[in-house]
């Protein structure tokens, strides 16, 4: 009997082609697309339980175990049953799983959901350029039937662990599994009809991981909730009714066998899947690889070898990369000073923040907007002629630019970064042994990597020597088709394609006395970035608090270098069209969304990617791996390249944390040359003001940047919100934060509960997509590659990067970052002894301190009439000395501006939340009538 139904089976399923084929790289289970005839479903849905049926009657010539088919018949009666189904017209597959990944290219398949999975601009397409799943994301799974039991113990209903690749074969690995801990790992929130896993820290990296569902789960009957049809072919234990079939259930079995090695039953599970996490960093530290490489003279390399031919599509020369070039004053003074009151840039900002807050200005009793500036102006130029006498030089740094610039057809907000190489992976799916390919393009691919002289072996487990073989290299197929003319960048192609050169401006402040012939010690060097918005101009707000309180504190000097972030400041773009120069395309107060690039996801994360290089880079330029000429080299001459550390605020610390991560991480052999990642990369501390960790909930869940997301998703959900015409017609048009907020606000609070509900899902589901595309590249995934001292400024109850966030994702905001780095909270000052310091300073709401706290100007002035200026002059101390002491020692001052837990402390709702340009405006602190008094 048993023969004749697989017999049938067979049959039907062949004649149906219900699921695709496995493969060994990453079994693809379903390809519902070009379905040329639909399939009877509901038949072969009952024909596949009967079958488990018969094999649980006793049929001798089946593999299945009895008692344990029976156990899937019954569960299969279950009123309430997980919702997962592979047999119906309309799959529903629970993620993250194996069953959701492209086997092609090692990319998540989520494209075929999306309406027209070649849209870029929809967040499931984007997420599809991933090569895993979130290491942060919940998983959410839904039930149908009967409601769930909300108040049963949930501590073994669900299960997960680390484990590893179950495709792999046994002889390759050790299989090493880790339990996931309950209520330590991850928490459970249970619904009518769903279950949300909320993890509690990050998953690791390009690691594999399995969950189950047992029937402890209970309805509110007291009923065990059972399996579907679907997870009861996969489980059971009878021979599969088809060949093609056969991988996807040995793998189900697999796992629950894994699990049933760590005590739990099999015949207790409804439901189990294994995935992969996505790589974390591995563009960056393969760039990070191949620049080491060029520096090695042992390599015999050059940064031409590296980009050529189609990694280098615009053949730009890339002989002078890292060379920085800098010119002293026309009047030959270049003193702190002097250029504060000569920088057109410095003023044209000032300008923007004053005029922003203009109220700021209005109490000088009518004072033009000019007067005002040059009061201000003035002042900085006077706090800052002390004895720690400051130069500044001005210059630029030769970067490599993998983002594109060109404005033509808006390339520059909509094409991502492109790999150098052909995917590993799809090179790898050709050679597979049961590939789709023909025997005939196999042979061309391998003839091809022959004469590349490539080692298949090495380059399937991604050595960056065999990668930078592939750099600029094409592999065609028989019929001269591109094997890869996509292009992604994933851990299988992580080397870019440099798209241009540029000499990024950069400012450099150097202690006067760095010159001095009885010099103690060398002047360390601090490489500082801006929040979004801002640009480089404001270190010139924070350096001579921080010099004055550093030599009166240590008795030491540091040099700051500070450089505009992608798209800030001088670093805009020029629209051949428009008027403004480099001012025409540029991310300030007004236009967030020229960085943030909500519509391209994929072109977000690559801004911050790009700005995380360029900091890299940067710190490259700087060691004296590189031989600067003339006056750069002079002044690097008498600083020391050896102590070079890192200060970030708001996006600068969530950019700089990551390459923080990256440029500390060993070299491993990438290098024969042991010393050169402490001299050419390394960060002896960094410092990091109000940063946050899990990206897409710390932007939907920020009180002030929170308007202009969600604005920026609803005009983007064309086709996939049912409201969106209604909100373009009333909202389409706002313009400017206030008008944004109060429109989007209006508009919500008209909403009945199915559209608001709707709405909510909409930005559940761009969260999750948004965050696995920010994943590679977010400070807390890169937490676990984090060494070396790290000092977290916090601010309570901070407007723009949330202390912590609740509605996306538990692990958004700083708390988060602070708990995955083990930070302790900083109450007093430490003195240096050795050992590096892991600190977060948590400024309380008695310290009066905000989010922009770190950049408020002439804070020792202030701090007589300001209260929130005492603030700043404390972070000031605080940030100076660690840096100062290579984060082995810190100042305190004022322990009253420090608590050990901010969890007392409310967060600001929204409603009460001031306009963007007030929370990233300086100036707003500043009463300039009560300063003219100080100064008397």
């Amino acid at each position: 009997m048993m023969e004749q139904c697989t017999a049938l089976l067979l049959r039907v399923m062949l004649y149906l082609d219900l699921l695709k084929s496995t493969t060994s790289f990453n079994h693809q289970l379903i390809d519902n697309k070009n379905r040329k005839n639909k399939m009877n479903k509901s038949l072969l849905a009952i024909m596949i339980v009967s079958c488990i049926t018969l094999a649980s009657c006793g049929d001798k010539e089946t593999s299945g175990n009895s008692s344990h088919d029976s156990v899937i018949d019954n569960s299969l009666k279950a009123e309430t049953k997980i919702d997962f189904d592979l047999l119906s017209d309309t799959p529903v597959v629970i993620t993250p799983s194996f069953i959701a990944m492209d086997s092609s290219d090692g990319t998540i398949d989520s494209e075929k959901t999306a309406t027209d999975r070649n849209d870029q601009t929809d967040p499931v397409v984007a997420m599809g350029k991933s090569d895993g799943w979130s290491t942060t994301q919940p998983i959410l799974i839904h039930f149908t039937g009967e409601p769930l039991d909300k108040e049963q113990d949930l501590s073994n209903v669900f299960k997960m662990m680390l484990t590893s690749d179950p495709t792999s074969k046994p002889e390759n690995q050790d299989v090493h599994e880790t339990m996931l801990i309950y209520n330590e790992d991850y928490t459970i929130a249970i619904d009518d009809f769903s279950l949300t896993i909320q993890l509690l820290k990050p998953l690791q990296s390009a690691s594999n991981y399995m969950y189950t569902v047992t029937d402890r789960l209970k309805d509110v009957k007291g009923k065990p909730v059972g399996m579907t049809l679907s997870y009861a072919y996969l489980k059971s234990s009878s021979t599969p009714p088809s060949p093609e079939l056969g991988s996807a259930n040995t793998l189900t079995r697999i796992i629950e066998s894994r699990f049933k090695a760590n005590e739990i039953d099999p015949d207790t599970i409804i439901y189990s899947s294994w995935f992969k996490t996505e790589s974390i960093g591995a563009s960056l530290a393969a760039t990070k690889a191949v620049i080491a490489k060029v520096l090695d003279p042992s390599e015999n390399l050059t940064f031409a070898d590296i980009w050529h031919g189609n990694a280098n599509p615009n053949n730009v020369s890339v002989d002078d990369l890292y060379k920085i070039t800098l010119v002293q004053a026309e009047d030959g003074n270049d003193d702190y000073p002097h250029d504060v009151i000569n920088s057109a840039i410095l003023r044209e900002m000032i300008t923007n923040l004053a005029t922003a807050n203009p109220s700021m200005c209005d109490i000088l009793g009518g004072a033009t907007i000019e007067e005002c500036i040059d009061t201000l102006i003035g002042f900085m130029a006077v706090m800052s002629q002390g004895p720690e006498k400051i130069d500044v030089y001005h210059g630029t740094v030769t970067l490599p630019i993998f983002s594109t610039t060109e404005v033509e057809d808006d390339l520059w907000s909509t094409m991502p970064w492109q790999s150098a190489t052909p995917s590993v992976a799809k090179i790898k799916n050709v050679l597979a042994p049961n590939s789709v390919f023909s025997e005939a393009d196999q042979q061309a691919v391998r003839e091809q990597l022959n004469k590349l002289n490539i080692d298949t072996l090495k380059l399937f487990n991604l050595d960056i020597n065999e990668l930078i073989k592939l750099t600029g290299q094409e592999i065609r197929l028989t019929n001269n088709n591109l094997l890869d003319e996509e292009r992604l960048i994933t851990k299988y192609s992580p080397i870019p394609q440099i798209k241009s050169v540029q000499e990024v401006p950069i400012i450099f402040f150097v202690p006067s006395d760095s010159f001095t012939p009885d010099t103690v010690s060398l002047s360390k060097i601090t490489i500082f970035q801006h929040g979004i918005t801002a640009q480089k101009e404001l270190a010139y707000f924070f350096i001579p608090s921080m010099e004055q309180q550093l030599e009166t504190k240590t008795g030491t000097r540091t040099a700051i270098v500070a450089i505009d972030t992608v798209l800030h400041g001088e670093r805009g773009l020029e629209d051949p069209n428009g008027t403004g120069g480099n001012h025409d395309i540029v991310t300030n107060a007004a236009t967030p969304e020229v960085f943030m690039n909500l519509e391209h996801l994929l072109v977000a994360r690559d801004n911050l990617r790009q700005s995380i290089i360029d900091t890299i880079g940067l710190r490259v330029a700087l060691s004296s791996e590189i031989n600067q000429d003339a006056l750069a080299g002079d002044i690097l001459a008498k600083l020391d390249q050896n102590k070079i550390s890192y200060y970030g605020h708001s996006m600068g610390a969530i950019s700089g944390i990551s390459s923080y991560a990256i440029a500390n991480q060993e070299l491993g052999d990438v290098s024969t040359n042991k010393g050169l990642n402490a001299s050419a990369f390394q960060f002896t501390a960094g410092a990091f003001a109000n940063p946050g960790g899990n990206i897409s909930s710390v932007l939907l869940e920020s009180a002030t940047l929170s308007p202009v997301v969600k604005h920026g998703v609803l005009l983007a959900s064309e086709g996939k919100y049912g409201g969106y015409d209604d909100y373009l017609a009333k909202c389409g048009d706002a313009i400017g934060f206030e008008a944004i907020k109060t429109c989007l606000n209006d508009y919500m609070g008209s909403l009945g509960e199915q559209q608001a509900a709707e709405l909510a899902t909409m930005f559940a589901k761009f969260s999750y997509a948004a965050q696995t595309v920010m994943d590679t590249i977010d400070p807390l995934a890169l937490s676990a590659k984090v060494t070396g001292p790290v000092y977290l400024m916090e601010a309570a109850g901070d407007q723009v990067v949330p202390n912590q966030t609740y509605i996306y994702s538990d692990l958004g905001g700083t708390e988060p970052l602070a708990a995955a780095f083990h930070l302790d909270s900083l109450k007093n000052g430490i003195l240096a002894g050795g050992k590096d310091l892991k600190l977060i300073a948590r400024f309380n709401h008695e310290s009066n301190s905000t989010h922009i706290t770190a950049m408020l100007p002439i804070p020792g002035l202030l701090c007589f009439s300001s209260p929130e200026a005492c603030a700043t002059q404390e972070l000031n101390l605080e940030i100076g000395t660690f840096l100062a002491q290579d984060g082995q020692g810190i100042s305190v001052d004022k322990t009253e501006f420090l608590a050990t837990d901010l969890s007392t402390y409310s967060p600001i709702e929204p409603d009460h939340v001031e306009s963007l340009e007030s929370q990233l405006n300086p100036l707003k602190l500043i009463d300039l009538t009560q300063l003219k008094e100080s100064i008397k």
